[in-house]
């Protein structure tokens, strides 16, 4: 991340498929952290960091507003084309999008949700178009 508060890709790492739940910063052999790992409840997978380049920091957390809510996913995308990366959650207990956007110097704001599926029109549309939910 730049100054500015910018994320930048640096490198995308192919990954086995695979659930993971958790991100997890590791100590291996030493005291500083130097190994991320991601851990699900069928597999675990870690990748060991080289050189001071990496530096892990928790620089904020972030809860749904949406009442029993549960934040299931994430990806990160510049949606309005600022220069900044943006925060898609796809909540599951309500089937909303929940987008987040990261202000400087460390904050996780709420930005927009919306519901993207109604679950009883789905299972009250016809059998030929499973696929679609009715109106």
């Amino acid at each position: 991340m730049t100054r500015r508060g910018v994320w930048q890709v640096v490198r995308n790492v192919t990954l086995p498929v695979s659930e993971f739940q958790a991100v997890e910063i590791l100590a291996l052999g030493g005291k500083r952290p130097n190994a991320v790992a991601l851990v699900g409840l069928t597999g675990v997978a870690w990748l060991p960091l080289f050189g001071e380049v990496w530096e892990f920091q928790e620089l904020d957390d972030y809860e749904t507003p949406i009442r029993d809510g549960f934040l299931h996913d994430v990806v990160s995308g510049d949606l309005n084309n600022d220069g900044r990366k943006d925060l898609v959650f796809l909540e599951t207990a309500k089937n909303h999008l929940d987008i987040v956007t990261f202000e400087p110097p460390h904050r996780l704001v709420p930005a927009n949700r919306w519901q993207v599926f109604e679950e009883r029109s789905f299972r009250a549309a016809p059998r030929c178009c499973p696929s679609r939910a009715r109106r």
